[in-house]
């Protein structure tokens, strides 16, 4: 179950960055607002199927996990417009990497060693992707990985997803993915919405390009993916380790590296294909060595 329902928070995940990367005219700010509540006002109506526990171990790990997914969104979104899909986006794969130490601390989740061999296959099929000869491979894009600035962006967010995710868990254990994934949701698209408004009034209205129909359906639609890639991530954690179910996320890398070159004409080497295989292969790992 847990495995299944990682794979569709993955396309669920790739299906946003794709979006995300059609709308690169619009600013950070504005594209994570909009999508943000759009997917609070579609949601709304759950409000009669939740009930919201009002405790600690439920309301801290939820307010420290907002925090920190809008700060790393804000990231993610930046690097998406800045960066190739196909070269930025595989460095999210170190999120599981991280993960392991993470909630070994804070939940003290243990892999077996196998399964985690599966996590290193994803990473090592991430970086794979990049590479653009057999020397570069070696070394894993060498230095243009530290002059790159959407690789650096997405290496925080690899970072933040490492914590926000255990917050998550425990948020979710404490609830129900329903409850948590609601106020979640409204909570991010109240912030976003505080921070636009705010931005506004320092810099003045301006007439923007999201307000365009073609650009208002595919920010609407962002927020229902955003809802569905949260759902489907937060139901795995009440069967599955942490550091598992994101390493199996992570192949959504596979599919957004795929649409670089497929949507957005990127450049395409055997490397990538190499690199897809072994993201893959790591997951069928993780799910029959777990």
């Amino acid at each position: 179950m847990w495995f299944a329902l990682s794979l569709l928070s993955a396309v669920s995940k790739s299906a946003s960055q794709i979006l995300t990367k059609k709308l690169h005219a619009l600013g950070t700010l504005e594209l994570a607002a909009y999508s943000h509540i759009f997917s609070a006002v579609l949601i709304l109506p759950l409000f009669f199927f939740v009930e919201i526990p009002l405790t600690g171990a439920f309301l801290y790990p939820t307010a420290c996990s907002t925090v920190m997914n809008v700060v790393a969104i804000l990231l993610l979104i930046q690097a998406i417009k800045i960066s190739d899909l196909s070269y930025s986006i595989p460095f999210l794969s170190l999120t599981p990497v991280f993960v392991i130490l993470v909630a070994f601390v804070f939940r003290g989740e243990v892999m077996s060693p196998l399964s985690a061999s599966g996590i290193f296959l994803i990473v090592l099929g991430a970086f794979v992707i990049d590479a653009r000869s057999l020397p570069d491979l070696a070394r894993f894009g060498g230095a243009r990985i530290f002059k790159d600035k959407g690789v650096l962006l997405v290496l925080s967010v690899a970072l933040i997803y490492s914590v926000s995710s255990v917050c998550d868990k425990s948020a979710t254990l404490a609830s129900s993915p329903l409850a948590y994934v609601w106020l979640f949701t409204l909570a991010r698209a109240a912030i976003f919405g505080l921070l636009l408004f705010l931005s506004r009034l320092k810099h003045g209205a301006k007439k923007s390009p999201a307000f365009e129909r073609r650009n208002l359906l595919v920010l609407i639609f962002i927020g229902l993916i955003y809802f569905l890639e949260a759902s489907f991530q937060m139901q795995a954690f009440e069967y599955g380790n942490v550091a598992e179910i994101i390493g199996v996320k992570r192949v959504s890398i596979l599919f957004t590296s795929l649409s670089g070159f497929m949507i957005f004409k990127e450049s395409f080497t055997r490397y990538k294909l190499i690199g897809a295989m072994l993201l893959v292969l790591g997951a069928v790992v993780i799910y029959v060595f777990r």
